[in-house]
């Protein structure tokens, strides 16, 4: 039987939570298709649309999070994006055609003659919204959940080392393992595969009232689910002081070392900006059929994100290698603008082969399926990107002094090495706020690193709206036709993708540039050495946390290590 107070209900609590996210994602990744399938504007202005909002959501939850961790706390945050997502989705329902055209007397068809006045506004206030809700779900859900769960006690810090004897505590223990490594059966029904079929049914329905309804109903039953056990949740205080133990002592060298480098990823932004805009575009009067058998174009962008999962620990082994990895990653976004270059002059020439040139809504004798490697090009070098981008701010932001990760490091070795045996319950308190603190202050490094490297890319994504109105006015000099036209057959989306790659390929000797420039600052590079060092320490305690998996030679490399540090810095 499911209580509130049940392990099971509370995993139902958690695991609906990621619904409206996963939801939206990939509804917005076709939202182009319908501002230019149905409401008829221009493409250009369906990119903008698209962009703003898929800027706005990199850019947004860096704000959110400061706002969260200096004066509300990630309760009341997680309430505001529930509610944002659930009236969001509800009025972008109510805004196509045949929902109101009875109350508003339009007509219902999905036709740009039917989009009046009400459905402007309705649509034009719920994109803001589910933007507040995305980012509000990016910024802090994960805080909010890890602080349902009871602070650990010491012997909890290192359970391998200690015999449980709490069953409460092994209840505690076993949800937050539920929750974090979606390894419950029930936690990945609810969690992954209730949207997963909710998004396939949006792909294979064909009226927008239903693809834009089916998230906002399941929405609505999360939000429901949710705030069910209001009265059960722990609500924690702002820790303005979380900020200074994450942004401690960043200064002007750093910062002038990191603005240049932010440049490149704000390109790669640029060329991310076309995926779900022009890259989508160019599906629309494509083949979706594979024999009988209807792909839904939902695929590609899902395709986009699969390469990230398949090849998530080689792309974090690059990443630890910034200067190679960026390197490549602006190899990717070259190798994604050159192939929808190829693709897009192909679709063209079929077009007019076809005398389909002012038909867009006309399918033409290739396959949807031509540009799978773009958007898997692309899907890599923004994982790539945004992983480096990470990597460069753990560089740049972590402390100047390695304080904060010492003791860490120095009460695992210990608890290790079973030194602790003799400690008092007073010491052993003492180590465990240290530890306590430490994990929290690295979970808000993560957590923010994750944020600004969004944040950088969804600055990129709005330059893009920029780049669009700079390449359209510089290709219709001298009264020749821009680029982009009004619909895609008459664009020459080809010339646009070779620009920015020309622009990507300019980039990667920009960053040569600075790889060439920046390394010689004996500075800089005595303060990423101790970076290393802080590194080296965090690498320790994630080791050290689970001492009976450790190796003898593991133990001994860790001993001469902390040996070492000790020896270099006796100031510790």
């Amino acid at each position: 039987m499911i209580t509130k107070e049940s392990t099971l209900f509370q995993m139902m609590k958690y695991g609906v939570l990621v619904w409206p996210n996963l939801l939206t994602t990939y509804l917005m990744s076709i939202m182009a298709t319908y501002l230019t399938g149905v409401w008829k504007i221009s493409i250009t202005h369906a990119a903008i649309i698209v962009n703003l909002y898929s800027g706005t959501v990199g850019i947004m939850p860096v704000g959110l999070k400061l706002i969260m961790d200096a004066f509300v706390g990630s309760y009341w945050v997680v309430l505001l994006s529930r509610f944002a997502f659930a009236a969001g989705l509800v009025l972008l329902t109510m805004s196509t055609p045949p929902v109101l055209s009875l109350a508003t007397g339009t007509c219902s068809s999905y036709d740009g003659e039917c989009i009046g006045q009400v459905q402007r506004i309705l649509f034009y206030t719920g994109l803001p919204l589910i933007a507040v809700g995305v980012s509000g779900h990016l910024s802090s859900l994960m805080e909010f959940v890890e602080s349902q769960i009871p602070p650990p006690t010491y012997e909890q810090l290192f359970p391998s080392q200690y015999n449980k004897s709490d069953p409460e505590a092994d209840d505690n223990d076993h949800l937050l393992c539920q929750i974090r490594s979606c390894k419950g059966f029930f936690f990945v029904m609810l969690s992954l595969l209730v949207p997963g079929v909710a998004i396939t049914t949006i792909g294979y329905v064909r009226p927008w009232s239903f693809k834009f309804g089916i998230p906002a109903t399941f929405t609505v039953v999360s939000v429901l689910i949710f705030i069910s056990g209001l009265s059960s949740y722990e609500r924690p205080k702002p820790d303005s002081s979380i900020l200074s133990r994450v942004f401690r002592k960043l200064d002007t060298k750093s910062i002038t070392w990191l603005i240049p480098l932010c440049m490149n990823f704000v390109l790669i932004g640029v060329v991310s900006s076309i995926g779900s805009t022009f890259f989508i575009e160019q599906a629309t009067d494509l083949n979706p059929y594979i024999g009988k058998l209807l792909i839904p174009i939902l695929i590609l962008p899902a395709l986009q994100e699969l390469p990230k999962k398949i090849w998530a620990q080689t792309i974090e082994g690059f990443a630890n290698l910034p200067d190679l990895s960026v390197l490549v990653s602006i190899i990717f976004a070259v190798l994604s603008c050159i192939t929808a270059a190829k693709v897009e002059a192909r679709r063209l020439g079929m077009v007019n082969s076809q005398g389909v040139l002012d038909e867009p809504e006309k399918r033409i004798p290739m396959s949807m399926f031509w540009l799978v490697p773009q958007f898997v090009l692309l899907g890599l070098a923004e994982d790539l990107a945004e992983k480096t981008l990470q990597n460069v701010f753990v560089i740049q932001v972590e402390p100047r002094t390695l304080g904060d990760a010492v003791p860490a490091f120095f009460i695992c070795l210990k608890i290790f090495l079973k030194l602790d045996i003799d400690d008092d319950e007073e010491t052993k308190e003492s180590n465990r706020k240290i530890m306590v603190r430490f994990k929290e202050t690295m979970r808000s490094k993560r957590a923010y690193k994750e944020s600004l490297a969004q944040a950088v890319k969804g600055v990129g994504i709005i330059c893009g709206v920029l780049s669009v109105y700079l390449v359209g006015k510089i290709s219709a000099r001298g009264g020749k036709p821009s680029w982009f036209q009004y619909t895609i057959n008459r664009s020459r989306l080809d010339n646009y993708y070779w620009t920015l790659a020309a622009l990507s390929a300019a980039n990667l000797f920009y960053f040569v540039f600075l790889m060439c420039k920046y390394p010689q600052d004996p500075e800089l590079l005595r303060y990423q050495q101790e970076c290393r060092e802080h590194g080296k320490l965090m690498q320790g305690v994630e080791e050290l946390g689970n001492p009976d998996s450790v190796p003898d030679d593991v133990k001994a490399k860790w001993t001469a290590t902390y040996n070492q540090m000790a020896t270099e810095h006796p100031d510790w």
